[in-house]
């Protein structure tokens, strides 16, 4: 059986606040999921989807319990870059995925923190942004957003396949 991609070992996690330490939004969760499987994580608003998700690629890290990402224990700082590279986070809301005043710098962003050769990028950025002559992330309409992020998300696949093949 192949080893798992996805592990969660007790995970136990807890928002800290002004207050002193919030409820306990994670509780002991353990889980795999092996290549090839598909897993759906449903629940409410605030039960912890969001926070089980952020964990994955270390955006938060475990107050309990363990997290790997293809072996890699995600409190490994010196594995983070790796760990970035193997799971993405894409938000709900596409406004809050915009790092840049200017639409090239915002698309070429992920591909350039995943190691893609900066021509690639620049050629990549040209034919995914051809048919948008306005190029301020603050004009884009919802619309055009929704169509960006959909030919972004194609070749972020593949900025993740080279990414792959270095290593």
């Amino acid at each position: 059986m192949a080893q798992p991609i996805l592990q969660t070992e007790n995970l136990t996690f807890r928002y800290t606040t002004g207050e002193g330490v919030a409820p306990t939004v994670l509780d002991n969760l353990t889980l795999s999921v092996r290549p090839g499987e598909f897993v759906a994580v449903l629940g409410h608003n605030g039960s912890g989807k969001s926070t089980l998700a952020k964990h994955f690629n270390a955006i938060l890290l475990p107050s309990g319990g363990k997290v790997y990402v293809d072996g890699l224990d995600t409190c490994g700082e010196e594995h983070l870059l790796d760990i970035r590279r193997r799971v993405g986070m894409v938000f709900q809301n596409p406004d809050n995925q915009i790092v840049a005043n200017v639409v090239e710098e915002d698309v070429a962003f992920g591909p350039e923190n995943l190691g893609v050769p900066s021509a690639e990028i620049r050629e990549r950025v040209d034919a995914a942004l051809e048919p948008y002559p306005d190029r301020w992330t603050h004009h884009i309409v919802i619309g055009s957003a929704e169509e960006i992020d959909g030919e972004l998300l194609g070749w972020i696949r593949e900025a993740s396949e080279f990414s792959a093949q270095k290593r």
